[in-house]
């Protein structure tokens, strides 16, 4: 009876470290550490954010500037760092089942052109673009709604998302709804237009655990867009930014 016992609990083990193999270690540990540039001090509060296929983890730093993400198997990951007024950093990764080496991020100030600033008012200030990520419970990848200066719906807002050798377009709905389903999992490009509002161009993770949400505040068009989308109507072989030169 013993030796059926350990016979069996040998068994058990042997599939268990099969399976572990098959699938990738999962008890792999990625510590974060985020400090300023300028100086080396370390940057409490900043979200980090890990992608993978699998699902979409975010963080915020400790006071020492620090993050642990924890249970991890190996594989490919996208890591994104960010902090108002701060550059916003994007590393790919590789986590193997070898002992895991911290991952330093160092954040720089941003520098603000002339050329983007607003004739006046807020006119001219970038659309508002945020995204969660949520436990997914339907075969739907992605959701959003995209919203004016007043947070008010908008509808018939062309939306197009591009990945994996794929591309699929979607409308907005009176009540300023879209979705896509059927998405492979990984990293897309979001975009949308519409008329007088500013474009939207950005990235998004799709994946096997989580839904993505995302809510986009859109912005009037600046009198210096409107110039730039003049020329590139008149002349669409010129350079990207061309102003029209004085009579």
């Amino acid at each position: 009876m013993k030796v059926t016992v350990l016979v069996l609990s040998l068994l058990a083990s042997t599939l268990a470290l099969l399976v572990q193999t098959a699938l990738g270690q999962s008890n792999i540990t990625l510590t974060v550490v985020v400090i300023d540039s300028f100086g080396g001090a370390d940057l409490p509060g900043v979200s980090v954010q890990l992608y993978s296929v699998d699902a979409a983890l975010e963080q915020r730093t400790n006071a020492n500037g620090i993050v642990r993400f924890e249970n991890l198997r190996q594989g490919s990951y996208e890591l994104e760092v960010f902090f108002p007024n701060l550059k916003p950093v994007i590393e790919k990764i590789e986590i193997s089942d070898k002992t895991q080496e911290p991952v330093v991020i160092k954040l720089q100030t941003v520098t603000v052109g002339r050329l983007g600033l607003p004739c006046m008012g807020t006119e001219g200030e970038p659309p508002s673009v945020s995204i969660s990520y949520v436990e997914r419970s339907s075969r739907v990848d992605l959701t959003g709604l995209i919203r004016n200066e007043l947070r008010m719906p908008v509808s018939n807002v062309s939306l197009n998302l591009v990945g994996h050798d794929m591309s699929r377009d979607a409308v907005s709905n009176n009540s300023g709804e879209f979705a896509f389903s059927g998405l492979a999992p990984g990293k897309y490009v979001l975009s949308s237009t519409r008329g007088a509002y500013r474009d939207i161009d950005g990235s998004v993770w799709i994946t096997h655990n989580n839904l993505a949400k995302v809510i986009i505040d859109e912005r009037q068009l600046s009198c210096i867009d409107h110039v730039l989308n003049s020329e590139r109507t008149q002349d669409k072989t010129g350079p990207l930014l061309q102003l029209p030169r004085p009579e």
